[in-house]
C-alpha cells in the first residue's frame, strides 16, 4: 500500500491522563498518524474536528478503544470504489482484553448492539450504521455540518444518538447509506461493563436518547403503550427466563439482565417520551 494513501487523525478531547503524550510519541514515528486537540468537550465536537482536519474525500470513524482489522483500509477502499454510498457502516465485534466472566454473553456487549446484514448493499430503511464503525463522504459531512453537539457523550455524561441524528438527516435528503459485513472493527469490552447496574443504566440511557433522536412525534397514547409493554414483560419474562436456569451456561446474573434490562429500556422510553411531551407542551404554550 502507498505510504500516503491514508491518514489517521487522533483527536484529543481534553484528556487528563497520558493519552496526548503517548499519541504524539507514536505519531512522530509513523507519518500516517497525527494528533490534534479539540478543546470543546464532547464526542460530536471531537468527531467534527476530525473531519475538518481530514485531507481526504472520505472520513472513517472508529472509537478510541477499538481495533481495526488488518484489511480495514483495503476493504473501505473496495466499497468506495465499487459502490455509490454517501455513508456506510460495518460490523462491530466485542474484544475482551481483560477477560470475560463466565456469565457474560456477547449480546450484552455494546459492540453487538449494532445493525448487521449478510451482504453488502443499501442499509434497511430505518436502520443506521453504528457510530464505532462508519464512513462518510467528507462533502456530506460538510453539507450537514457534521454531528450535532446536542447529542453524544460529553465527558462523564452518558449519552448517545449523534450518529443516528446525522444519518436521519442524510437519509431525509435522499442520499444513500450502505452496510458492508466485511468492514470490521473490534470494540473493547471494559471491565466496568461487567457490572449489572451499568448494563441497566446503559439500556435506560440508550432508549432515553432514542426517543429524542429517532421518534418524530409522541403522544399520550405512546406512554400507555410503553406501560402496557413493560407490564406484559414483567408478568411473563421472570418465569420464561427462569426456565433457562436449568442450563449450565445460564446464571442468575443472566436472568437479572434478561428480566430487568428490558424494563430499564421501557423506563428510558417512558421518561424520554414524557419529557418530549412536556417540552412540546411548553413550546406550544409560548
Amino acid at each position: 500500500m502507498n505510504k500516503n494513501l491514508y491518514e489517521v487523525i487522533i483527536v484529543d478531547n481534553n484528556s487528563t491522563d497520558s493519552t496526548r503524550k503517548i499519541a504524539q510519541s507514536f505519531s512522530r514515528r509513523n507519518n500516517e498518524f497525527r494528533v490534534v486537540l479539540e478543546a470543546n468537550q464532547g464526542l460530536s465536537n471531537a468527531r467534527n474536528r476530525g473531519w475538518q482536519e481530514a485531507a481526504s474525500d472520505w472520513v472513517a470513524y472508529i472509537d478510541d478503544d477499538a481495533k481495526a482489522t488488518a484489511d480495514y483500509v483495503e476493504r473501505m477502499l473496495h466499497i468506495i470504489e465499487n459502490y455509490s454510498f454517501d455513508c456506510f457502516g460495518g460490523v462491530y465485534l466485542p474484544w475482551y482484553k481483560y477477560g470475560k466472566p463466565r456469565w457474560f454473553k456477547d449480546r450484552y456487549a455494546v459492540a453487538t448492539n449494532s445493525y448487521v446484514q449478510d451482504t453488502t448493499g443499501p442499509i434497511s430503511k430505518g436502520r443506521y450504521a453504528f457510530g464505532g464503525n462508519m464512513v462518510f463522504r467528507r462533502s456530506v459531512l460538510c453539507k450537514f455540518g457534521g454531528f450535532s453537539p446536542e447529542y453524544g457523550m460529553k465527558g462523564a455524561v452518558q449519552a448517545y444518538g449523534e450518529e443516528i441524528h446525522l444519518q436521519k438527516r442524510i437519509e431525509g435528503e435522499g442520499l444513500l447509506i450502505g452496510f458492508d459485513p466485511g468492514l470490521c472493527v473490534y470494540h473493547l469490552v471494559s471491565s466496568y461493563k461487567f457490572n449489572l447496574i451499568w448494563l441497566l443504566k446503559f439500556q435506560f440511557r440508550t432508549n432515553l436518547c432514542y426517543v429524542f433522536v429517532n421518534t418524530p412525534s409522541v403522544s399520550w397514547n405512546s406512554l400507555i403503550n410503553i406501560l402496557r409493554n413493560a407490564f406484559s414483560h414483567i408478568i411473563i419474562s421472570p418465569f420464561r427466563f427462569a426456565l433457562n436456569l436449568r442450563y449450565s451456561d445460564y446464571y442468575i446474573k443472566n436472568w437479572i439482565v434478561d428480566v430487568f434490562q428490558p424494563l430499564a429500556g421501557h423506563l428510558g422510553l417512558f421518561v424520554g417520551t414524557l419529557r418530549k411531551l412536556l417540552l412540546n407542551k411548553k413550546i406550544f404554550s409560548q
